[in-house]
């Protein structure tokens, strides 16, 4: 497992970066493990071995598992639904992966921006 869960992962950030991780940080530490995990393996920075390597790549990540198929397309992995709450990007699906619930109805984006000037987003009528 690379980094075991999400949990673990966002606690681990958080300790290193002193801050906890968007959803970008989260992706962009996914890929470079993901390749770090690949060169490892398979003990080559050829990008034809690498691309030959992937239909054998069969790993858990914080972010679910991750395999490719004979033609390297991308399987097993989950989508991952994000939104935009108090002024910071929350994972609300899939359920296991959330940071947070979804809320519903979805603000406007004006309403979402008040969070920004310190007004309490409830009062928007929308």
């Amino acid at each position: 497992d690379i980094f075991g869960s999400n949990k673990q992962f966002v606690e681990l950030y958080e300790a290193y970066m002193g801050f906890k991780p968007e959803i970008w940080d989260a992706i962009i530490v996914f890929a470079g493990t993901f390749l770090q995990h690949m060169i490892q393996k398979y003990d080559s920075f050829e990008t034809e071995k690498a691309i030959a390597a992937l239909e054998f790549m069969d790993v858990n990540t914080f972010m679910g598992p991750l395999k490719f198929s004979l033609d390297n397309i991308m399987i097993d992995l989950a989508a991952i639904t994000v939104q935009s709450q108090d002024n910071r990007t929350e994972t609300i699906l899939p359920a296991g992966k959330a940071s947070s619930t979804i809320i519903m109805p979805i603000p406007t984006w004006e309403c979402r921006s008040l969070v920004e000037y310190g007004v309490d987003p409830s009062v928007c009528l929308d």
